[in-house]
């Protein structure tokens, strides 16, 4: 694994949101394929300049965590070039029934119908 340091690296006060902002706005400045997927979030961790600056790479999920982690794996899967990144909420991530059930009903659905 490659660690790219970025940035002076000088103790400071942002926050720490401010930090992922910055350096996700730099990063997509840099490389082309990174993508970023966000779940409602993008006013309190401050990543509404990703979508200004990057309206075709910077994605809205809405408040459906299961479905942002579907379309960074969509996004991964379809295009080995991509690099999805992604913030959302562990709380409601980490929700198995919203997200096994579905999938589990969907298998059983298409086996018996």
């Amino acid at each position: 694994m490659n660690v790219k340091l970025i940035g002076k690296h000088e103790k400071d006060s942002r926050a720490c949101r401010d930090g992922l902002a910055l350096t996700l706005n730099e990063l997509m400045a840099e490389d082309k394929s990174i993508v970023y997927v966000d779940c409602d979030l993008m006013g309190c961790i401050n990543t509404k300049q990703l979508v200004k600056n990057y309206p075709d790479r910077a994605f809205e999920a809405g408040i459906a965590e299961g479905n942002a982690a579907g379309v960074a794996a969509g996004l991964a899967a379809t295009d080995e070039r991509l690099v999805p990144y992604g913030a959302m909420t562990a709380t409601f991530y980490t929700g198995t029934g919203c997200l096994l059930c579905p999938s589990v009903l969907y298998l059983a659905l298409t086996m018996f119908f």
